[in-house]
């Protein structure tokens, strides 16, 4: 079973989220700041994350660099998840690493095929 790391700062976004993946047999964990996402994927790697990029305390972009720098997280597929509309804000977040850029809001059959797509490129664990 696939892990999810979710990490947005809303928490209907992620228990609806998390509700859907659970259902499509992912083993779910979230975090609703970027400090309790670093610490949550250093302690327990996923196999994926979904991330946003505007959160309290650490943002998604030092998330980002973090994960990237972790030898246990850094080969990790990120999908940026965010509101925010700004062409240079999926520039910067593809030059820190992150493999896929989806706006919301966003169809959850979206989320999930890019998920499936990232899932079965990675390497397996």
């Amino acid at each position: 079973m696939s892990r999810i790391l979710l990490v947005d700062d809303d928490p209907e976004l992620l228990q609806v989220l998390s509700l859907r993946l659970q259902q499509d047999g992912y083993d779910v964990a979230t975090a609703n700041t970027g400090d309790q996402a670093i610490a949550e994927a250093s302690r327990r790697p996923p196999d994926l994350m979904v991330l946003d990029l505007g959160m309290p305390r650490g943002n998604g972009f030092k998330v980002l660099e973090r994960v990237r720098a972790s030898v246990r997280t850094a080969a990790t597929p990120v999908i940026v998840l965010t509101g925010n509309l700004e062409p240079a804000f999926e520039i910067r977040a593809r030059k820190a690493g992150a493999d896929e850029f989806l706006h919301k809001p966003t169809e959850l059959a979206d989320l999930v095929a890019t998920i499936q797509k990232l899932l079965a490129k990675a390497p397996s664990s």
